[in-house]
């Protein structure tokens, strides 16, 4: 049998990728037929630390919110592990951030468990097939797909495909429904 750990896939929708060495945040995404990806500086995070505490997987924890590209976000934090960083593209607490979730509470993020590795993080797979864009260009073309998928793949593939059966079955998911992670797009 092969080594099935190192095989290349998608285990995603997105990856998020943070290079410390050169302060830059990557974000790759599909769209419609599309790769996309864009850069960014991590530092955009203007934190009001919370009084505020609680345990998660044994360690302290410190409540922090932010506004962030159109959300209100609530995180917890512990400075008992001294890494300024946290999952997707959260960061500049003197803490590592183990969850968080925006006030509506339609998205967060929790911490399951921690573990060291000795496995170095591998490149994102085919990472020279994404085009480069800018974060709001990509919103705004990922807001424009889920709005619209066939009409986006249509544009893009330049065919003509069509669904055919209950023309009263909507296939698209509006902004009032679910709208994206970031919403200062608009």
């Amino acid at each position: 049998m092969g080594d099935w750990d190192n095989l290349p896939r998608r285990d995603g929708s997105y990856y998020v990728v943070k290079s410390l060495a050169d302060n830059l945040l990557r974000y790759y995404d599909i769209v419609g037929v599309d790769k996309l990806c864009y850069e960014e500086t991590p530092d955009e995070w203007q934190w009001q630390v919370v009084d505020s505490t609680e345990y998660i997987l044994g360690y302290e924890r410190i409540e922090a919110t932010a506004d962030y590209h159109g959300r209100k976000w609530i995180v917890w934090f512990s400075p008992e592990i001294p890494i300024s960083n946290g999952p997707w593209k959260f960061g500049s607490l003197p803490g590592l951030i183990l969850e968080a979730s925006t006030d509506d509470g339609k998205y967060s993020f929790v911490a399951t468990g921690m573990q060291q590795t000795t496995k170095a993080i591998g490149s994102v797979y085919l990472v020279d097939e994404y085009e480069k864009t800018i974060r709001k260009s990509f919103l705004k073309s990922k807001r424009a797909y889920l709005d619209n998928p066939l009409g986006s793949i249509n544009a893009q593939m330049g065919g003509d495909i069509t669904i055919s059966g209950n023309s009263s079955e909507t296939i698209f998911a509006s902004s009032n429904v679910v709208d994206l992670i970031e919403t200062d797009y608009k």
